[in-house]
């Protein structure tokens, strides 16, 4: 639900699986910044011994003139 709630992540695009107390998410973000965010806010939450973050870095196509 963090996620969901933070308008800096894109929750919506975030695939989340547990395994006890691993969690590993995967999904598009849309920079580095979004994807180190979403790890510390899984990590953050109470159970949780790992976080394995799959998350890809959205590319962006350059601007053509």
């Amino acid at each position: 639900m963090k996620l969901i709630h933070n308008h800096s992540t894109s929750a919506l695009n975030t695939t989340v699986k547990t395994d006890g107390g691993v969690v590993t998410v995967a999904g598009m973000t849309k920079n580095p910044a979004e994807k180190d965010l979403v790890t510390k806010f899984v990590r953050d939450v109470r159970g949780v011994t790992e976080v394995v973050n799959n998350m890809t870095v959205e590319e962006i196509p350059a601007k053509t003139n």
